[in-house]
């Protein structure tokens, strides 16, 4: 029982760590008018959660899983090409900072795409989206925190790519 506790707390440590990676990222930049900022609260995702199916356009996947589980969303993007190089910095710390996984990465030209991913064969406690475009200064960060079921975020993926294609 006392490896089961201690197992679960050091899991909500992780998370709670990662979190605080995101909060400060975000407050530091938020209310800088070169950025746009979009915070989602887990209060916001607890109704969210309550609608049944979440479906985009013609895709046959429900998101209701996968929303259900967050618990946080960040987004930061601004087009301002000195900026972009501090945050573009501070995502490497946060990134630098935990064992994120590559799940995609492109690079074209002057962009480069990567999605990240923090957790485990069952579970993901975070997903990160970063978007650096030197030629325009373009850049977004996009971090969700949660506890997601790793084959819900692969349907997801799976069934969005479809379209994509």
């Amino acid at each position: 029982m006392k490896k089961i506790i201690i197992t679960l707390a050091a899991a909500l440590l992780t998370i709670s760590a990662v979190a605080q990676d995101y909060k400060s990222l975000y407050q530091k930049y938020s209310d800088d008018d070169r950025i746009t900022a979009v915070y989602i609260s887990p209060a916001m995702f607890k109704m969210i959660g309550k609608v049944p199916e979440v479906r985009i356009e013609d895709s046959d996947v429900d998101f209701g899983p996968m929303i259900k589980s967050m618990t946080g969303f960040y987004l930061l993007r601004t087009e301002d090409s000195s900026l972009a190089e501090k945050i573009s910095k501070d995502v490497n710390k946060v990134v630098g900072g935990q064992k994120f996984e590559t799940l995609m990465e492109v690079k074209d030209g002057g962009q480069k795409v990567n999605i990240l991913s923090l957790g485990n064969e069952e579970f993901l406690k975070s997903l990160l989206l970063t978007i650096f475009n030197k030629d325009d200064g373009e850049t977004v960060f996009i971090g969700i925190d949660g506890l997601m079921k790793r084959s819900d975020v692969e349907e997801a993926v799976a069934g969005a790519s479809k379209n994509l294609f």
